[in-house]
Order: structure tokens, then C-alpha cells, then sequence
């Protein structure tokens, strides 16, 4: 059987399904919450992506449409020289064309054309949007200014020492020698403070160097294109060149500084300064999105080439703080966890309510199982109704073993099951010799008693009889063996140790006597059950005896029979209780006795004193006068050493004063016998009982 400190250490189930339910909602919510953000996160992160990757593709076209209109005139100009569609000496021609050209085309800032001799001829785009012309000839420059949005020329200029010549010009030399397009590097235009880059190309007469037609491209209108693309709240974008400087940038990223052409990690503001050691570090980033941390900040990051300028390197650099989107992912993760926090508490709550509908029975099941194991199986109104069909079963079980338990415990002594089953060991068949104290009783004339009355009326009195006999036994502490008909068999001192065995049998034999007077003043109309009782005690055999399958927890042993026959004695004097002389020295004071006889029972040789137990000392209802005692004792002593002549008066006046004592009649008859029938000289006293 386990012990019940090791059962208090374990968790209720009330506390197991609570803390089960929350394991449960935990582990469910966090795997839900978790993985929730986990493909938000990654949903979010393609998402960017795929907006960087389209970014990137309309500013990759957006760079090529702002080029191709310059590349197409220098290579509509160069391809109508070398065909001579065009008169490229012919500068009248040529600015007419370059004065329509720059009408029609936005990008384009300039236009120029430097022949092989040093002449020259540019049309330029100024801040203010008018045309301007300027024309080298033989060293002599000529200035044309026109009005804004107008062809008309409102001024005329002549250097004739400008000293201007193209073919030192770098966008002449770079081109020169070549048949494919050349770009210079992105420098500030003179005029405006704006970044641009030239175009240029060769053409060739009859395979000789014949000039360059060159077009400048101004890179504010890419700027402008850039600052209105949104890839993210703080996401920036840059196209960059070779050099990693500034080529285009947003407005509100540069505040007029990317015009200065400086580097992009020189730029204030620029995300690509905090980042760009961290950059640097890593290899093959074109073309592709990738994310990367710099401290506790993650960025995403997507650079790809473009195809213009050729041979240049220009990119465009798109750099985006993740926090730019976690901020409305970890938003939506908070209203999901506010939600799954609210899902938690109510099913935290029904978690409570479900262990408190399964434990409360359970619990009020577990009182009757330990209510049964102390054997009350009286009907329990605490177990209330379970709304689980399982838990209904099983109370419904208990409540129909209780109600079989109950039919049982009229059969089986309660009381001593209990006391064996608090040993904590299993029944097993045998025994051990203990001292006891041994108790029997029996009705006076029950037989009579049984015939007078019917059946059902002789059991109704004998239960109540029986009832009060052996409440009074169990509480002093005696054990109940069994009822043998109207007799009652107990003992003292097994299974539970008791101090003085002898004296709580004897104060239970003097509370029996009395409870049998109450209950005849209770029924008048009852025939009077007198009671006579023996005890003895002694060392006896006392355990499971019996078969194995069926036990009796008995005593046996000589000493049980001697109960047995003292019970059967005071049948001679009148008594109703009678003690043996080992229960007489054991009680010691306390009790008011009279030596009653020394006598040999049947089957005994030896002989040995009984006595009546008449009362307590502090018994306040004892009728026993101390003059009745002292006659007796003083007659009886003369009895014992022969003086019969002297004893007789003495037990004739004991027979008169108190007729009740029907001992006082017992011994004057003998002594009456023994002076008419003088016994031989060796008798001792000693009266020898045939019967049992």
C-alpha cells in the first residue's frame, strides 16, 4: 500500500489538466504565433523583393529610355555624315537640325559637333530654357542667343579669340579612333551646377577622321524619376557609377548634394554610409536581393547593372531597412497576439472550468473511497452530478458498492477491519499469542425468553440488545469477535494494543450491565434481558484463523474457555459478572470485588479463585453496602478454613438482610452440609463446578 506522503507529493488532477490546458494553449499559441510571423516575415520579404526587383527593372528602363534619344541623334548625325545626307560643313544645316532636335527631345542638354580642321558648333539647352548657338570657325567663335521658347536669335556675339577647340575636348579624343559609341564620365555642367555625361562617336569620309558629334545628357530628370519611386517608408535608391558616385538620387535623400557628384557613402543622410563597410564585404550582390545585418538592423539590398552607359559600370543600388516592413508585420503580430492573449485567457478559463467540473466529483469521490477504506458507508451528499458519462459511471459504482458494503458490514465486525486495514498489511493466514483480556455474556433463560415471543419481535429486541452491547465494548476499545446467538464473545488488546486489557473489560462488563438497565427502562413492556458475563485474560493465540478463503480474526486458547465457563458460573451464585484471579490481580484498584469462591472448573485440576466485579469506586450508583461486604468476607474466610458452625450465622444474616444475593443462600446450604456431613480433614475449600 503506498504510502500517503509519496501520494500528497503528486499533483492533483484539477492541477494537472490546468497545467496540461496551459502547456497545451502555450505550446499551440506560440507554434501558431510563431509560425504565423515566420511566413508573414517571409511573405513581407518577397514581397519587398519583388517590389525592389520591379524598381529596379523601371529605373533600368527608365536609364535606358533617357539615353536612347541621344544615342539615336549622334547616331542619326554621324550615319547621315558618312552617307553625306547631311552637309556636316554646312553649319546653317546643322544648327537647324540641332535647334529641332533639342526642341523634341528633353534629355538631351547640348549638342556638338567638332570637325577634324577645329571648327566647331554646339546648341545648348540654358537654365532658363532658351537655345543658344555657338559656332567656331578659324578660331573665331560667334554667339547666338535666342528668346525662350523661341527660334528668334535676339543677339549675336564674335570671340575671334575664344581659343576654343574641340579636339582637345575629352569627349572628341575619347571617340576618336573608334567606331563605337563613347561615354565620358559623369562631370557638372559649366552653365547650371548639374551633373550630366556626354555622348559621343567618330564618323569617317572615305575612312578618314572626319569630326565628332557629341550630345550631353543631363541627369536631373533620372533624379526627379527616382524621387518619385517608393519602394519603402525610408528605402532609398541610388544609380551609381563606376566610381560609386552619385549619378541620380532621390531629392530627399541628396538636399541638392548629389549634384556635387560626391561618393555615395559621403552622403549624410544616406543609408548606404552606415551600411556600406557590410556591403563591400560581400560578393556577387547584382542582380539579385539579399539581406544582410548590421548590428541589431536587418537590410535588404539589390544592386543591378545597366546596360547604359556601355562600359561604364552604372547600377542602380536599392537599399531597404527591414524595419520598413516588420514595423506593419510585428503590427499585425501584436493585434494577433492580442487575439491569441484573449484566445488564451478564454480557453484558460474553460480549462479551469472543465478540470473544475472533472475534479470536484473526482475529489468528493476520493472523500467516499477514503470514507469506505475508514468503513463509513453511510450515503454522501457532498458527490455532486458530473457532466462526464465516465466520471457519472464510476460514481454510480461507488454509490452501488457502498450500498453492498453496507449489507456487508452487518456480516463482518467494522470496526476491527478497520483497525487491520490502518496496519497497512495484507490479511494473512495466522496468528501470534498475546496477552488479552477475554470477554463472554449470555441472557439469563433466553430460550424462555425466545419462545414467548415471535420471530419478529424477538429479533427487533435482540438487535437493540446486541447494539447496546457492542457500542459499549468498541468504545472501550474492545474488539467484537462474533455474536453466538443471544452471547456476545469479545477481547482486549488485539488488534490494537491497549493498556490494562483487563480494565477496559471490566469497565465495559460494568457500562454493558448498566446500558441493559437503561434499555429495560426504555421498553417496560420488553422481558428483562439479565445478562451474566466471565472474563478472564492470559495468553491466547489471536489472528486470521480459518480457511483460505475465509477468515475469522478469533482468539483461542484455555484462557477462552475459561471466560466461557465463568460466564456459565454465575449461573450458581446469582452473580452477574465474574472475573478471574488473574483479571482480578491485573485491575488493581479501582474496583469494588468480593472473593467469591475458590473453585476447579471442568477439564481443570488446578484450582483458582473467582471473584464478582460489583462496581467502580467512583461508581455514584452503587447499592453494595460495606456492612454486606464485610459480613461476606469474614463468613467466607471461616468457610475456607473449615469453621463452618461460625459461618453459617454470618450467611444466614447475609441471606436475610439481603435476599437479592442469592450467594449468601449458596454458601449456608454448604455450610448447613458440611456440619451435618463433617468433610474429611484434608479438604481444602476447594469446590469443584461439573458443568461448563
Amino acid at each position: 500500500m503506498e504510502d500517503k506522503n509519496k501520494q500528497s507529493s503528486k499533483p492533483t488532477m484539477r492541477v494537472s489538466i490546468i497545467v496540461a490546458f496551459i502547456i497545451l494553449i502555450v505550446v499551440s499559441f506560440s507554434s501558431i504565433t510563431g509560425l504565423i510571423y515566420y511566413y508573414t516575415k517571409h511573405a513581407f520579404r518577397e514581397m519587398v523583393e519583388d517590389l525592389m526587383n520591379k524598381v529596379a527593372q523601371r529605373v533600368k528602363v527608365e536609364t535606358k529610355n533617357h539615353f536612347e534619344p541621344a544615342v539615336s541623334e549622334i547616331l542619326f548625325f554621324t550615319s547621315a555624315s558618312e552617307k553625306k545626307i547631311i552637309n556636316f560643313n554646312d553649319f546653317d544645316q546643322i544648327e537647324n537640325l540641332f535647334l529641332e532636335r533639342l526642341k523634341l527631345v528633353d534629355s538631351i542638354e547640348m549638342l556638338n559637333l567638332g570637325l577634324d580642321d577645329g571648327s566647331f558648333i554646339m546648341l545648348k539647352r540654358m537654365p532658363d530654357g532658351s537655345l543658344h548657338t555657338k559656332i567656331v570657325r578659324n578660331g573665331v567663335a560667334t554667339w547666338k542667343q535666342r528668346k525662350v521658347k523661341s527660334d528668334v536669335v535676339v543677339s549675336t556675339q564674335m570671340d575671334p579669340k575664344d581659343g576654343y577647340d574641340p579636339r582637345k575636348r575629352p569627349w572628341f579624343t575619347g571617340a576618336k579612333g573608334k567606331k563605337d559609341l563613347f561615354w565620358t564620365d559623369v562631370y557638372v555642367f559649366f552653365a547650371d551646377k548639374k551633373p550630366g555625361i556626354t555622348v559621343s562617336k567618330a564618323f569617317y569620309i572615305d575612312n578618314k577622321l572626319a569630326g565628332v558629334m557629341a550630345a550631353d545628357i543631363g541627369l536631373e530628370d533620372l533624379s526627379r524619376f527616382i524621387s518619385k519611386m517608393k519602394v519603402s517608408r525610408s528605402g532609398e535608391i541610388f544609380i551609381l557609377d563606376g566610381n560609386e558616385n552619385v549619378t541620380a538620387c532621390p531629392e530627399k535623400v541628396s538636399d541638392g548634394k548629389c549634384l556635387l557628384l560626391k561618393p555615395l557613402s559621403e552622403m549624410k543622410a544616406s543609408l548606404y554610409k552606415k551600411t556600406e563597410k557590410k556591403i563591400r564585404s560581400i560578393s556577387n550582390i547584382d542582380n539579385k536581393p539579399l539581406s544582410f545585418n548590421v548590428g541589431k538592423k536587418e537590410y535588404s539590398l539589390l544592386t543591378l547593372l545597366l546596360p547604359v552607359p556601355e562600359g561604364r559600370n552604372w547600377k542602380v543600388v536599392i537599399l531597404v531597412p527591414s524595419s520598413d516592413f516588420l514595423t506593419r508585420l510585428l503590427a499585425i503580430t501584436k493585434k494577433a497576439l492580442f487575439l491569441i492573449i484573449f484566445l488564451f485567457i478564454g480557453a484558460l478559463i474553460t480549462g479551469v472550468f472543465v478540470s473544475h467540473q472533472m475534479s470536484k466529483p473526482l475529489r468528493g469521490l476520493v472523500k467516499e473511497v477514503d470514507k469506505i477504506r475508514s468503513f463509513d458507508f453511510s450515503t454522501s451528499t457532498e458527490i455532486s452530478q458530473s457532466g462526464f458519462q465516465e466520471i457519472e459511471n464510476v460514481l454510480e459504482s461507488v454509490e452501488n458498492m457502498k450500498m453492498g458494503l453496507r449489507a456487508l458490514e452487518k456480516y463482518v465486525p467494522k470496526d476491527l477491519v478497520k483497525i487491520l486495514l490502518a496496519q497497512q498489511s495484507d490479511p494473512q493466514l495466522g496468528g501470534s499469542i498475546q496477552d488479552l483480556a477475554i470477554f463472554f455474556s449470555d441472557i439469563e433463560g433466553f430460550t424462555s425468553i425466545s419462545e414467548e415471543l415471535d420471530p419478529q419481535s424477538l429479533t427487533e429486541f435482540l438487535g437493540d440488545y446486541l447494539d447496546a452491547m457492542s457500542s459499549t465494548i468498541r468504545y472501550h476499545q474492545g474488539t467484537v469477535d462474533k455474536f453466538i446467538g443471544d452471547a456476545v464473545m469479545a477481547f482486549w488488546g488485539a488488534p490494537l494494543n491497549v493498556e490494562n486489557p483487563e480494565k477496559c473489560a471490566c469497565i465495559a462488563a460494568l457500562q454493558c450491565q448498566r446500558g441493559i438497565t437503561e434499555l429495560s427502562r426504555k421498553f417496560p413492556d420488553r422481558p428483562p434481558f439479565r445478562t451474566r458475563i466471565g472474563i478472564d485474560s492470559g495468553s491466547v493465540l489471536v489472528g486470521n484463523i480459518g480457511s483460505s478463503t475465509r477468515f475469522n480474526y478469533t482468539v483461542i486458547g484455555d484462557h477462552v474457555n475459561q471466560a466461557s465457563r465463568l460466564e456459565g458460573i454465575n449461573k450458581i451464585y446469582g452473580t452477574s459478572i465474574i472475573i478471574s484471579e488473574n483479571v482480578h490481580k491485573k485491575i488493581g484498584t479501582g474496583f469494588i470485588t468480593r472473593k467469591l469462591d475458590l473453585v476447579t472448573v471442568k477439564g481443570k485440576s488446578k484450582p483458582v479463585y473467582i471473584y464478582e466485579l460489583l462496581s467502580t469506586d467512583d461508581d455514584e450508583e452503587d447499592t453494595v453496602s460495606n456492612q454486606r461486604l464485610e459480613i461476606w468476607n469474614r463468613a467466607f474466610e471461616l468457610y475456607l478454613s473449615g469453621d463452618f458452625k461460625t459461618a453459617l450465622p454470618l450467611f444466614n444474616d447475609g441471606k436475610t438482610s439481603w435476599p437479592e444475593d442469592v450467594a449468601f443462600k449458596v454458601f449456608y446450604d454448604r455450610c448447613q452440609l458440611m456440619i451435618d456431613n463433617p468433610p474429611v480433614d484434608s479438604w481444602t475449600g476447594v469446590y469443584a463446578i461439573k458443568t461448563k
